[in-house]
């Protein structure tokens, strides 16, 4: 009885999750960001924040390689929505390579991007 309850409950927290995050379109989320500050966090250690405006993205973030008492890198992007994906070329992290991704949101405002495989990824939280 006790077993087929704790399955059963991790079978409905898992379907929870699943729904929770939703894949979006490059134009949702860029109407979603559209003059909002954010908080990034890569899954390669990238943190930091930034803003977007226009499809302009500012950030400030901090290299995962970077020592504790380096100044964080300030850099912007051009951002573009390529079908579903959102695409961004920043100017100092990619020199200017644009990378496309797709993105989902997993709470409300609150977004992953992530390259097509899942492998890399950041998260946003607007601010």
């Amino acid at each position: 009885m006790k077993l087929g309850f704790v399955v059963a409950a991790a079978a409905a927290l898992s379907a929870t999750s699943a729904m929770a995050e939703r894949p979006i379109s490059g134009s949702e989320v860029h109407s979603q960001l559209a003059g909002k500050n954010f908080s990034l966090s890569c899954v390669n250690g990238v943190n930091g924040r930034g803003s977007y405006q226009g499809g302009v993205v500012k950030a400030s973030y901090r290299l995962p390689t970077a020592g504790d008492d380096a100044e964080p890198v300030a850099d912007q992007g051009s951002v573009r929505v390529r079908g579903a994906d959102l695409c961004i070329a920043w100017y100092k992290l990619t020199g200017g390579r644009e990378g496309c991704y797709k993105v989902s949101e997993k709470s409300p405002g609150r977004f992953r991007i992530a390259v097509s495989d899942g492998s890399l990824w950041c998260d946003f939280a607007v601010r």
